[in-house]
């Protein structure tokens, strides 16, 4: 607990997680969809970014995930942050060729979070590494749908599994060459 903290002073983050906003490198009048995107730091750092311009969908499936980013996103006065719950396997035909950017920070199997959570080294499995690089390809599809031609599409993960990683993008990019 600290009053700079609640009141949106500073928020805490890995700093390979801030590498995605970096890399993306948003601008002003993106149109954006974060797609997997709890607890939010990806969207508050294009955010930061733009300036609190342009526009940036900050998605996830999970309402009470999506819950907690809104609070996340309100208490660091972020405006230009729409918070959404949808399940884009269903809804992301309305949204062809929509995203100017899109952040793909994959659900995954966890592995890179094992040094620092228990409970991630015992939810580990080779089954859950490959459901998750089935799910991930799935994720990457809809993505890539919402896309607008010539955007940028960025993909990261938590997970050191070569299936959730190069696997899931040499597997998209036989798909899309482009």
């Amino acid at each position: 607990k600290n009053i700079f903290y609640d009141n949106g002073v500073f928020s805490i983050q890995d700093a390979s997680a801030m590498m995605v906003a970096f890399f993306l490198q948003p601008e002003e009048d993106d149109v954006i969809l974060d797609y997997c995107a709890a607890p939010g730091g990806k969207s508050i750092g294009c955010s930061l970014a733009m300036n609190d311009k342009g526009c940036i969908i900050s998605n996830d499936i999970s309402y009470p995930r999506a819950k907690a980013m809104s609070q996340n996103v309100e208490r660091m006065g972020r405006g230009n942050i729409i918070v959404a719950s949808n399940d884009f396997v269903f809804s992301y035909v309305h949204f062809q060729n929509t995203f100017d950017k899109i952040i793909v920070d994959a659900p995954c199997s966890g592995s890179a979070m094992m040094r620092k959570n228990d409970l991630a080294k015992a939810d580990w499995s080779p089954e859950k590494v490959k459901r998750n690089s089935r799910k991930q390809l799935d994720i990457l599809e809809n993505a890539y749908a919402m896309l607008k031609e010539g955007g940028t599409l960025i993909y990261s993960t938590c997970s050191f599994s070569i299936e959730e990683d190069e696997g899931t993008l040499l597997s998209f990019q036989v798909r899309h060459p482009e």
